[in-house]
């Protein structure tokens, strides 16, 4: 895409479609980002394996990989009109498409991957249900998931005022708190703070005040948060499920993106990677970009040398 805005923290976006109306949402925020930042954009196709083998047995397989390429090709221009189609690399592939999708990164050098959170139920489509699960859990690179019904107008303004960057307070969460600053700043966004607690749950035997110990949890959680946040950083500390409590207070104070650090094995992650963001993703009515633990961003990476 031509580059009309400051170069960004992206320089390769990749945006799997199913050819859902909600995906021709997702590219067009993948186009706004890759014009933002001047960065190169892949749109991605993936035939599934088994309903290839399945149409083979009617049709040629060359032709049905060209009628897809072509079928893509239309999409891309119905979303993003002829001009800015012109810019855009489209590819398609074959197999399981979370596996797909992790090759073409590779192959494509996406340092963004953005995809719709929900698409078409049908079999010839690209399901993003379980698929978003699967980039989530394997991602090493920031993944941004686009839920339905945005409306394409506020793309010029998006993501708006205000970006929520859930924190989790353990040893990494300044690194986690400096990378939600260069990209609040980038996006021209000020930046929130939340932290989730759960509540302590102890069997009914064990006599334990769990209600003074949470108040106390909170005490010492809100002092920490408070630590980590810079002048003009706002902060907040609830209690409850974080997917549920980050969804809702991310339409709460009119955020228009939510950033989670995908932490592998932290207790507020879940037991495997992006498992507690997924859940914020099925949630959200918001944008939500999940950053792996190890990305750094350049302004970040510059900072440091």
């Amino acid at each position: 895409m031509t580059p009309t805005h400051r170069a960004g923290p992206f320089g390769a976006i990749l945006c799997p479609v199913d050819f859902s109306a909600h995906s021709r949402a997702a590219l067009r925020y993948a186009a706004a980002l890759a014009t933002r930042a001047g960065a190169s954009l892949t749109v991605l196709y993936v035939n599934d394996p088994l309903l290839v083998a399945a149409a083979a047995a009617a049709y040629d397989e060359r032709a049905l990989a060209a009628r897809s390429t072509a079928e893509l090709r239309h999409f891309v221009r119905g979303a993003l009109g002829e001009r800015a189609a012109a810019a855009v690399r489209t590819a398609t592939a074959l197999g399981p498409p979370a596996q797909a999708i992790q090759r073409a990164v590779r192959q494509s050098h996406a340092d963004l991957i953005v995809l719709g959170s929900a698409g078409l139920s049908g079999a010839p489509r690209l399901l993003f249900g379980s698929t978003t699960a699967r980039v989530l859990t394997h991602a090493r690179v920031p993944v941004l998931t686009i839920p339905p019904g945005r409306p394409a107008m506020t793309l010029k303004r998006w993501p708006g005022a205000r970006v929520l960057a859930a924190i989790e307070l353990g040893r990494r969460a300044r690194r986690d708190v400096a990378t939600a600053r260069v990209l609040a700043r980038w996006f021209d966004a000020g930046l929130a703070l939340v932290h989730v607690l759960e509540p302590t749950r102890t069997p009914r035997w064990l006599p334990v005040n769990r209600a003074a110990h949470d108040r106390e949890r909170e005490q010492q959680a809100r002092a920490h948060l408070q630590r980590l946040a810079e002048a003009g950083i706002e902060t907040h500390l609830m209690l409850g499920s974080p997917a549920d409590q980050i969804a809702a207070l991310a339409g709460d104070i009119g955020a228009g993106l939510v950033i989670l650090t995908l932490h592998g094995r932290d207790r507020l992650f879940g037991d495997r990677q992006g498992v507690t963001t997924y859940r914020v993703v099925c949630h959200a009515a918001t944008p939500v970009l999940a950053v792996p633990e190890r990305w750094v961003p350049p302004a970040a990476r510059q900072a440091s040398r």
